[in-house]
């Protein structure tokens, strides 16, 4: 065999022997071509191992038995050379083309995933588990009021979080970090000094860069929502309350009717000369302030009776002012703003007037040194916005009376439960249902009212009064006086409660009428029955066991329609009505009821 035939033979070993190695480690090859070329790259990478061994073996075991002259042998040896680094050279352009394309669409697709990141509205961050923040998007520097990203990464955000949700939102991360996924309320406190409430969703995510694992998180602010889910607690705490105030009321009417009946009575068989009457007289005093408190706790529990009228707010606060003065002391000025149009409101103007006072009274004790209480009036229209963000109201055009003081102020705490009733930050003063009575009368006038304040700057309370169109004003008149209340006629007693009942009885009985008793709204309508033709009068208690007052009576006057009737009830007149259906000419008389309003509410109503 020629030299040259050994040399060219050998250098074909080698190309077959490098190609071997490709193939060996096509695992390694194949991960740095894309993955469209690897089968490509595969049959390629086969045909030429088998070409390249197949012509290797052709020219050493055959070559000197054929006896070609040299020239032969070497141009398809070069020739096949040649092909197979044409080859070689084509794959490797074409898949270096095709990983810089595959470079390029990443590298698209990062950018793209970035904007995304970058435009999300909630933050996006990432967290070491020792709590340094590694990223974090737009909207998360915006909500720890950070105008550049320098300002916080690489930083704790430990230092953000209140001190009460500090070791808890801790613990979460490092939960995350070890695996674990779920989410964490917590409050922050922003750079600028706001106070956000927020809520994170996290998953463990790990970090090429630090080649740890680290907490991905979702952040978004629930502040706003969560202060609309305390204001509707609060509203229900509220209202609750108010239904309870109710029905205790209702019930101590009942109480304060029997003590009041039977005192009325016994002062009434006394002579004025007797020592006794004066206690008596006592007795009623007492049992006067008591029907003074059931119209408080009712004005919370929206239950009172009120007039209402239009009326503008500029007349009340004008009569407001009358009073106020001497009720704050000379050491507190009285600055009053009236709005420059005339704003009218349905309004009953007394109990207005009362919670003006009421406010001016807390703003005096919040002032023992001295100070000024404002009082503001201009018109306000609140949108959906407002409303939605508060919790209450419904859009339109309101007065807004503001009552500010430059007083102590007070903490969040005690704003939280400034409307409860018996709650009271005087330390034994007082009966703690001034702002609690405030807080009804606004809303049995449809209204609302809030407060802002703030340890050491004072107290601002809002009062909002829905506005009424091209209203007609109306005087109050003075009801006529009535008569004695004597009579002869027979009447149908009913009541449940038996003391009640007994007093209402004597009362009648004393002043000439013939009385027929029932415990409950079944035997009314018996007795009734055994005495259609003499009756002519139902003294009815609406809600009674078996069969209420207003049930008892549709029964009855199916039997006889012209019966008179007049209904009783420790509930205003208004809350029954609507509550009832009881419909503007039925009669109705509040409890508690003196015996001389008694009586005379019975001949008034006999007589028509």
């Amino acid at each position: 065999m020629s030299t040259l035939t050994l040399i060219t033979s050998f250098i074909i070993l080698i190309g077959a022997l490098f190609m071997t190695a490709a193939v060996l480690q096509s695992r390694k090859i194949n991960g740095s071509v894309p993955a469209e070329l690897k089968p490509r790259w595969r049959m390629m990478s086969a045909l030429m191992l088998f070409f390249l061994v197949a012509y290797c073996l052709l020219l050493v075991i055959r070559i000197d038995r054929l006896a070609l002259p040299t020239e032969l042998i070497t141009g398809p040896v070069l020739l096949g050379g040649a092909f197979f680094v044409f080859i070689v050279i084509s794959l490797a352009r074409d898949t270096i083309n095709r990983m810089k394309s595959a470079e390029q669409r990443l590298a698209n697709s990062e950018k793209y995933l970035r904007s995304i990141i970058e435009t999300e509205p909630e933050c996006v961050k990432l967290l070491a588990e020792d709590g340094t923040l590694l990223a974090m998007n737009p909207a998360g520097l915006e909500m720890v009021e950070a105008k550049e990203a320098d300002m916080v990464l690489g930083k704790s955000v430990y230092t953000f979080v209140t001190p009460e949700c500090r070791e808890s939102f801790r613990g979460f991360v490092e939960r995350v970090c070890r695996g674990s996924k779920g989410s964490c309320e917590f409050e922050i406190v922003g750079l600028k000094g706001t106070r956000s409430r927020l809520e994170s969703y996290a998953v463990p995510f790990y970090d090429e860069r630090t080649k740890k694992v680290v907490m991905l998180a979702v952040t978004r602010d629930v502040t706003e929502r969560r202060n609309l889910e305390e204001q509707l607690s609060q509203a229900a705490k509220m209202e609750a309350i108010g239904t309870l105030t109710g029905g205790i009321a209702h019930d101590f009417n009942n109480i304060l009717t029997v003590i009041m009946g039977y005192g009325e009575i016994l002062r009434d068989e006394l002579d004025p000369s007797n020592p006794l009457r004066n206690y008596v007289e006592q007795m009623l005093a007492a049992s006067g302030k008591g029907s003074k408190l059931i119209e408080s706790l009712l004005a919370f529990s929206r239950k009172q009776v009120i007039h209402m009228r239009p009326v503008t707010v500029a007349d009340i606060i004008r009569s407001a002012e009358q009073l106020l003065p001497r009720l704050i002391g000379e050491a507190i000025e009285l600055r009053t703003t009236l709005a420059e149009e005339n704003l009218t409101v349905l309004a009953d103007p007394n109990q207005i007037e009362r919670v003006l006072i009421n406010l001016a009274s807390n703003a005096r004790d919040a002032m023992p040194g001295g100070g000024v209480l404002s009082i503001t009036v201009r018109q306000v229209d609140l949108g959906d916005d407002f409303i939605r963000t508060r919790g209450y109201g419904k859009a339109g055009r309101y007065a807004l009376v503001s009552v500010s003081d430059t007083g102590a102020g007070m903490n969040e705490e005690t704003r939280e439960r400034l409307f409860e009733p018996f709650f009271s930050t005087k330390a034994g003063r007082g009966t703690g249902l001034g702002l609690s009575i405030v807080y009804g009368i606004i809303r049995q006038h449809n209204g609302f009212i809030n407060v802002y304040s703030e340890p050491g700057k004072g107290s601002s309370f809002n009062i909002y009064l829905p506005l009424v169109e091209d209203a007609v004003r109306v005087e109050e008149t003075e009801p006529a006086p009535g008569s004695s209340g004597r009579g002869t006629e027979t009447v149908l007693l009913a009541e449940d409660d038996d003391t009640v009942r007994r007093l209402n009885r004597s009362l009648l009985q004393r002043h000439g009428y013939t009385v027929i008793e029932a415990a409950n709204g079944e035997e009314a309508v018996e007795k009734f029955i055994e005495n259609k033709d003499t009756v002519q009068l139902l003294f009815f208690d609406v809600l009674m066991p078996r069969k209420d007052g207003r049930d008892a009576y549709e029964e009855i006057r199916k039997i006889r329609a012209d019966v008179k009737v007049i209904f009783a009830s420790g509930y205003p007149g208004d809350i029954v009505r609507d509550r009832l259906n009881l419909g503007e000419n039925v009669e109705f008389i509040p409890k508690p009821v003196t015996p001389a309003e008694l009586v005379r509410k019975v001949r008034e109503v006999l007589d028509k």
